[in-house]
Order: C-alpha cells, then structure tokens, then sequence
C-alpha cells in the first residue's frame, strides 16, 4: 500500500507509561490519615477499587472513585497521588498537575516526597508542550540487487512473436548514498475535550521530509521524496483513539518530476489494556498523478481499506501484529486497473533499553481487470516480501554518539506474475545513522 501516515503510536506509549511509576514511591506519608490503610472500611474498598480501575485502563471510572475518597477525606495524600496518575494517563495534564501541587505545597509533606514531586511537574511541564518541534536526520548506504525492478531475462514470448527487452530494462545492481532529513511538530490542545462522555486530548501532527538516493553508477534512478503530513487526532487515553491525515508527496527520478500523490488517510484504533492488545481500521484514498513524459495512463485514484491486531507481550519488550488490506486502482488506462488483498505480519523485539530487532514478512496478490493487448491475457501478479533488522542507540558511553541510533535491515521481495516481463527478485542491504534532536 502507499505511503500512510506516520505513527503515533510510540508518542502516545511513552505519555501512558513514562512518569506514572516514579509515583510509586512518593506515596508514603508519616501522618496516618494520609494513608488509606488508616481510614474507612468504606474508603479503603473505593480506594483499592479506584486502583483496579484504573489498571484496567477505565480511567474515567478511576477518577471518579479517587474523587469520592477525596470528598470526604481531603488529606488523603495517597489518593490524591494516584488521581495524579489517573489524569496523567488519562492525558489531562492540567489536572494532574493541579494535584500534585496541593500535594507540593501542604507544608506537612516530606522533603523527600517534596523532591520527586518537583521532578514529576517539570516533567509533566516539558511533556504537556502545547508546541513541540523535533528535527531528525539520517545518512547511510545502500546496496540494491534491482534497483530498476527489472526481470532478469530479456526475451518473452508473445502472441504472433518474441519480445526482447533493452538491456537497461532488465535487472540492474548497483549501491549508493541515502539521506534523510525533516522536522515533526506536535501541537497539544491545553485542555481535554468532552467526547462521548470522556475526556480526550486532541493532538495535531505535522511532518515534512525529504529522502534521497543517489547510486554510484545508476543515477538514471536517482530518487528523491518529498512528503507532508498533517492532521489531528482525539485520544481518549487507554481506550481509543481517532485521526485523520492529508498526505501529500512528490516524487522525482534523476531530477525529473515523477509522482505526484494525494491522499487522506483516516484511522481509528481501540485498545484494551487489560489484554495488553489494540485493534485497528483505516483507509486510504489517493490521487496518483504521473508526470513523466509518456506515462499520463498510469495517472489512478488508489483506494485501500486495512485492519491491525497488535500484541505487545513480556513486559513490553516484544510486540507482534497482523495486518490486512483490501485494494483497488483505477487507471486512466484500464488495462492498468487492478485490485488486490494483502496480508503481513510484523514482530519486534526491545533486547535492552539500547538495542531492538524486527522482522516482516507480507504477501499480495493482484489481479488486472483488463486484457493486457500486448500479451493478450489478464495480469495476475504475486508478492512476497520479508525483512528483518536491528537497531542501537548510543549512549554516554560514546560521547560523540550519544543520542544516535544505528540501524541496519535486509529486505527481499520476490514479484511473480503470469507475464514472465512483470516478474522480478530485488534484494536491498541498508545501513544507516540518524537521530531525533
């Protein structure tokens, strides 16, 4: 499928996961009446329920227990902690941060406890940003068994003869340089919005990138893509979260405009904390304009209709999912129309807090609803791709690199078809250096 909106996905993980735990230890206090332990029979039991709540992912319910114990028991420093919590994750960062400070500023809290407290806020500041912009690039090699996507014969027969290929249109190896670089923006509305009957944040993302390859030898290959994203999301945090993205993208081929493509990508995602899962659906609608000279047929409106199942397993150090997609093309020249289903799976593996690995593997099949006149039979074309990678980030160990990631993959595809001129194998070695600033 094209080119789909970038994820949010690791953003929204870290703003559920960062900062609750270092809470943990901020909840003992020396006075008993601020600890559930020494009040009602009544508040306990809505204190250890708030609790269950709120682990189950059903924060809304949470926060309405921890604000009944507080009604009657407004020195409960340790419910008013975990509402804190509950409304970091929930995303409300004003709230949250409004509990934690009349905890900070009851002169009975502890130094020690006083201390983390003032840790969480300015965290709890810094992740609250209304605007945050984050540069990234990236630089490394690549070495490309088909850079052209050719076949490796040149002779295919067909009706009434034989067709012979140039030699610049089969199979055509080569490496080369790749460059990266762009600038994400996240706008964070400061304050939740009422949705359905919760609270959810509203996030705006913005994201402009160019990439580049330049081979050594095949620079009539030579690619460069520039891509826009933009588009908001509601969040309802632990539960669900919906977006829509503009994608727009400009593709040029040894300087020469290529591809122009439009799109919007609508998503929807609901997870269930309590399975530690999420499910999945989006679509994709795209205008695809061809530009270079003799291409005005392949011009197509793209439509695609996907759904996910992701898993994440051992402590959130291993995450799987699987994917489906259902699509179809529409081309100025119908012989180029096709529709086809695609189904792939992904894992990846968080070996330390420096080092991850990943592998892939898809299957497509697509079928041309139109007889090809050169060949005189209907296309029917089979994919197979698999990949697999790794990545490490630098630390202070290494100074000059701290910050920066490493990553390397291997990526294979096999594209068979039932015109011998569409089949091809290509192989693609890739290593790169890049960080976010």
């Amino acid at each position: 499928m094209a080119t789909r909106s970038f994820s949010q996905h690791g953003w929204l993980h870290v703003l559920a996961c960062a900062i609750p735990l270092c809470l943990a230890s901020m909840s003992v206090f020396s006075a008993s009446e601020r600890s559930p332990d020494s009040t009602s029979t009544d508040a306990r039991f809505l204190f250890v329920q708030a609790m269950e709540e709120r682990d189950n992912g059903d924060l809304h319910r949470a926060i309405n227990s921890f604000r009944l114990i507080l009604q009657e028991h407004p020195h409960l420093h340790r419910a008013r902690l975990e509402l804190a919590v509950a409304y970091y994750q929930a995303l409300n960062f004003a709230e949250a941060r409004s509990q934690a400070e009349q905890v900070l500023n009851d002169p009975a809290t502890p130094e020690s406890v006083k201390g983390r407290l003032n840790a969480f806020i300015e965290l709890l500041n810094e992740t609250s940003r209304t605007h945050r912009w984050t540069p990234n690039i990236s630089f490394g090699m690549t070495a490309d068994s088909n850079v052209n996507a050719g076949p490796d014969n040149d002779t295919f027969t067909m009706p009434g003869g034989s067709l012979t290929l140039v030699p610049e249109a089969t199979s055509r190896s080569d490496m080369g340089l790749e460059v990266s670089g762009g600038v994400t923006h996240r706008y964070l509305a400061p304050k939740t919005l009422p949705v359905l009957g919760k609270d959810a944040a509203m996030i705006w993302f913005s994201r402009a990138n160019l990439h580049s390859i330049r081979y050594f030898d095949e620079d009539d290959f030579n690619l460069d893509v520039l891509t826009l994203t933009t588009g908001p999301s509601l969040i309802v945090a632990r539960q669900w979260r919906a977006g829509i993205n503009l994608l727009v993208e400009q593709s040029r081929l040894d300087g020469d405009s290529y591809l122009r493509t439009i799109g919007l990508n609508p998503t929807l995602t609901w997870q269930r904390p309590q399975h530690r899962d999420e499910i999945s659906a989006d679509m994709l609608i795209q205008n695809r304009d061809y530009q270079l000279a003799g291409s005005d047929g392949r011009d197509s409106t793209y439509l695609a209709l996907g759904g996910a199942y992701r898993r994440v397993l051992n402590d959130d150090r291993f995450a799987a999912q699987l994917r489906g997609d259902l699509y179809s093309e529409d081309a100025s020249n119908n012989q180029l129309s096709n529709t086809g289903v695609r189904l792939g799976v992904n894992g990846s593996m968080q070996l330390d807090k420096q080092t991850a690995l990943l592998a892939r593997a898809s299957v497509q099949s697509d079928r041309y609803s139109k007889v090809n006149q050169t060949f005189q039979k209907k296309r029917s074309d089979q994919q197979l791709r698999l990949v697999i990678g790794g990545s490490y980030t630098f630390d202070e160990r290494i100074p000059y690199l701290h910050g920066w990631t490493a990553e390397g993959n291997l990526a294979y595809t096999n594209h068979s078809s039932n015109i011998g001129v569409y089949e091809y194998d290509r192989t693609i070695l890739t290593v790169r250096l890049g960080r976010s600033f």
